[in-house]
């Protein structure tokens, strides 16, 4: 799977890669879950830490599958477990083009996709965008270690 969303990635920038389909990325739900893998300058590959952060996720996504934690969201009704999708939006610092930013940024998500789907997550429920530079969690101009993130969201 991960081939052919790098091939389809590569061909639609700003919009949110699902198996093989297209959508805009207006289309977001509301955060349920959150989790983080801060990624090297330059570098898709994930740190041990991240590989950590991962199996802490598939887990805890597993366990919400499974029925055996049910979470509640604003209203105070359950979710049900085989609507549990997870987005993989890829972040890059400011320092370069905002067209490399993305392709950087991008490659860190399919790289996080690939291990969650490993770590039993199934392929249809992962969605992959990448945000490049749009998104920073600190404002800076250039390098900032913050920005270089890979982030995990259930919906």
């Amino acid at each position: 799977m991960a081939e052919a969303l790098r091939r389809a990635g590569r061909a639609v920038a700003g919009a949110i890669v699902v198996g093989l389909a297209f959508l805009p990325v207006s289309q977001a739900a509301a955060v349920s879950r959150h989790y983080l893998c801060f990624f090297a300058q330059d570098d898709a590959t994930a740190t041990d830490r991240c590989r950590g952060v991962l199996a802490e996720f598939a887990a805890a996504w597993k366990r919400l599958a499974e029925g055996t934690e049910i979470p509640f969201y604003g209203d105070r009704t359950p979710l049900p477990p085989h609507r549990y999708r997870v987005e993989v939006q890829g972040h890059a610092d400011a320092s370069h083009s905002p067209l490399m930013a993305h392709q950087i940024a991008l490659r860190r998500a399919l790289a996080v996709a690939d291990e969650i789907v490993r770590l039993g997550v199934p392929t249809e429920l992962v969605t992959v965008i990448g945000f490049g530079n749009s998104h920073p969690l600190i404002s800076a101009d250039g390098a900032e270690p913050q920005n270089r993130r890979v982030e995990l969201v259930m919906r």
